[in-house]
């Protein structure tokens, strides 16, 4: 009972802030338009630079694309389909989930508007709608450490893999470099907003 409270709620959240990239609310075009869905491309992965070879795709120090083409992959919380578009342009039989309605009425719009093939579910990363072995890759950024029971999505995200199939996952860390570096040193003393945000 706790658990599907606390999802809930974490639905609930996302649904009033979609992850846009947006902190302060500064995107002033039409939420699900062309421009909206490049100016929430441009932030995501402009904040991810690290990820990305140089002159090529975004993600693609991360996400071995070439080995995707034709093969079953799930993305777990996909926002507003940032990634779940360029996964399926690199021709992954693509199927993208999130807790969040509106996230998924996003993701489905972007999908309509560049007419890209894939399936966009609303579903919980503690109780993955598919069968056991489904899946030859999972790829997950950012969501669970926000889950109520991060080891229960992780369980489940072993239980949909094939035998032999791979999953990236990224969960944010206080003691990594990153943190320490980029949030603490850079953005918190000397751009001066340490005590500015949380």
């Amino acid at each position: 009972m706790r658990r599907e409270r606390f999802q809930e709620e974490n639905r609930r959240w996302w649904n009033s802030k979609p992850m846009t990239y947006d902190w302060h609310w500064t995107i002033r075009k039409a939420e699900g338009a062309n421009a909206f869905f490049e100016e929430v491309d441009r932030r995501f992965f402009d904040s991810c630079f690290f990820a990305h070879k140089k002159d090529s795709i975004p993600f693609s120090s991360l996400i071995p694309y070439d080995r995707l083409r034709g093969r079953l992959v799930l993305e777990i919380g996909c926002g507003v389909g940032s990634l779940a578009a360029e996964l399926s342009r690199q021709e992954a039989r693509l199927y993208a989930l999130d807790l969040a309605d509106r996230s998924v009425a996003l993701t489905k719009r972007r999908f309509n508007l560049y007419s890209l093939p894939g399936v966009i579910v609303q579903a919980n990363a503690q109780r993955l709608p598919f069968s056991d072995n489904s899946f030859d890759y999972v790829w997950s950024w950012g969501v669970f450490h926000h889950t109520e029971d991060t080891e229960l999505a992780i369980c489940e995200v072993h239980r949909v893999l094939r035998p032999g199939g791979e999953a990236a996952v990224m969960l944010y860390h206080k003691g990594s470099f990153r943190y320490w570096v980029h949030l603490i040193l850079i953005r918190g003393i000397l751009m001066g907003k340490l005590m500015k945000m949380s």
